[in-house]
């Protein structure tokens, strides 16, 4: 498949298919005015569930990015962003968002590189509000889900900053390459990288 016809699509990921999916409906994003009801740091409690993204999640995700900016996003990669999420859905490019009790918490996809076994983390972002809660972790396993189903796919990669570098190097990636102000003023580039075959040690699901 022929390159994306929209400009700058950049592999990232906060922090930074087709697999059977409970459906949702899309909901209206809403005002958060204060922290989510506590839960214990345990995957047992975490009941975020996975669903392909929808043209009616754009405000929802952009809510998210919002969220994020700054530290984890420089305000002017809002509008690549959203002409990423105006491309959805594509093949080559699966997107996901996590919902809790119908609402859009986290969202994060990949895309397939041409010509290469490696896919790409792709815009990966979970709601301020509920930072600290293992949704980061629950969105690398729900993508790794994802890489396991495409025909090839070898290795994954991604772009993130300083702020979620750490994040990544604790579930195995490594950093292959970082530079200074690669997405902005104060926001270096880390590019990273984890065979596939290894994921399931590293980040088991």
């Amino acid at each position: 498949m022929p390159p994306p016809p929209y400009p700058g699509l950049r592999l990232r990921a906060t922090g930074d298919r087709r697999p059977k999916i409970a459906a949702a409906i899309c909901q209206p994003p809403r005002t958060r005015t204060s922290q989510p009801p506590a839960l214990p740091a345990t995957p047992a409690r975490m009941t975020a569930h996975p669903r392909p993204y929808e043209p009616c999640d754009l405000a929802a995700c952009l809510a998210l990015f919002d969220g994020n900016t700054p530290p984890f996003f420089a305000p002017e990669e809002r509008a690549e962003f959203r002409a990423f999420l105006e491309s959805l859905p594509a093949d080559d490019r699966p997107y996901l968002v996590l919902t809790e009790a119908g609402e859009v918490i986290a969202c994060g996809g990949l895309i397939a590189e041409p010509g290469t076994s490696r896919a790409s983390f792709t815009w990966g972002m979970v709601a301020r509000a509920w930072h600290g809660q293992r949704l980061g972790t629950r969105l690398v396993q729900a993508r790794l889900e994802l890489a396991r189903r495409m025909p090839g796919i070898t290795e994954l990669a991604l772009s993130t900053s300083q702020h979620t570098r750490g994040f990544y190097e604790g579930l195995g990636f490594t950093t292959t390459s970082i530079t200074p102000n690669g997405f902005g003023p104060g926001l270096d580039r880390c590019d990273m990288v984890l065979p596939l075959a290894q994921a399931s040690r590293a980040c088991p699901t």
